[in-house]
């Protein structure tokens, strides 16, 4: 409520529901008041979202657009749907940003019985990478329409005391950056590799990275949901789920929806972003995640993650022992489309 120059959001999913008409009506006011509102949201996230609901903003002169729309309106028809913008950034008045795995959509807050406890991580960041992420949602807003905003006052910042690193993946690279510094830093851990993520659907690089570190006898561990939101997607992460725990690396089923993607490394490095640990995030989808290196900061959440272990159970090679012939063929076979889940 305090922006006095622009709002830029750009979402995955912006529903229309009670948080989303909740945000809307904010949006609405600040525009009257002279702020200027440009929203981003991706067609497939939002498929749910009728026009109306976004319509209501345009009226008042917010602009509104559709990442990579379906061809003449028709849902069936979206040439684009294999890549989807999966960013979640919001920046208010070039100065503070937020970044991570929340959309807005009332499931994401727990509002959702089904779904809830719901987990996720989203951060604020005050300082030079504001700019560097208004530049993601610049090229963003350009490949959805040339359109006109008022970039004014860009803040003059001095050298932070923290440092960090920006990192995007999309379809327009020609490979996956994202994944090439989450394989860097795993693979010049120390001590110890602490992920969590919803998916974890991995490339052949991932898990040798992984088991890599694990052999030279570094503890590695990683926490799943154990609620699950995709029958599908949630059967190819229990097949590499159990490839990790075949070689000793630890993983864990967080009791709720566990929606959080983020990595803490020897305590020294974190990352945080909307970006899962798949091959659709590494290589197919618009995704944004931030690389903070700072001890305290990384401590800080690595004794959230220790909180977040003692509200889960660990995945063993029992648990898939006692499965039932026809589940353990469904594990198997959804291997096949892992690359474009």
């Amino acid at each position: 409520m305090n922006a006095k120059q622009n709002i830029y959001i750009l979402s995955y999913i912006f529903a229309d529901d009670k948080i989303g008409k909740e945000i809307k009506n904010i949006l609405k006011y600040k525009a009257k008041k002279g702020v200027d509102v440009v929203v981003i949201y991706d067609s497939f996230g939002s498929k749910n979202t009728k026009r109306v609901f976004f319509n209501e903003m345009k009226k008042i002169g917010i602009k509104v657009l559709e990442f990579f729309p379906p061809f003449f309106k028709l849902k069936f028809l979206q040439l684009d749907i294999n890549y989807r913008n999966h960013r979640k950034i919001i920046i208010i008045d070039n100065f503070i940003a937020y970044v991570g795995g929340l959309n807005i959509r009332d499931d994401h807050l727990g509002l959702k019985k089904e779904l809830s406890p719901w987990r996720d991580t989203h951060i604020k960041i005050v300082g030079e990478s504001v700019i560097e992420l208004l530049k993601v949602f610049l090229n963003d807003l350009n490949l959805c329409k040339k359109v006109k905003i008022n970039i004014k006052n860009i803040p003059l910042f001095n050298n932070g005391k923290i440092k960090t690193q920006i990192l995007n993946s999309s379809p327009l690279y020609s490979h996956s950056k994202i994944g090439e510094s989450i394989i860097n830093a795993i693979n010049n851990a120390k001590k110890s590799v602490y992920i969590q993520t919803p998916y974890l659907i991995l490339d052949d690089k991932t898990i040798n990275a992984l088991k890599n570190t694990k052999f030279s006898g570094k503890n590695v561990v990683i926490i799943i949901p154990k609620l699950k939101d995709k029958n599908f997607v949630y059967n190819v992460s229990l097949y590499y789920a159990k490839l990790l725990i075949d070689v000793g690396i630890k993983v864990y089923l967080f009791k709720g929806f566990l929606h959080s993607k983020c990595m803490v490394i020897d305590k020294d490095i974190f990352l945080v972003g909307s970006s899962n640990f798949d091959m659709r995030s590494f290589y197919l989808n618009f995704e944004t995640s931030v690389m903070i290196f700072d001890k305290s900061i990384s401590e800080k959440y690595y004794n959230i993650i220790q909180e977040d272990l003692s509200n889960s159970e660990e995945l063993t090679l029992n648990f898939y022992k006692k499965l039932p012939i026809n589940k353990r063929l469904a594990i198997s076979f959804s291997k096949l489309f892992a690359p474009i889940l």
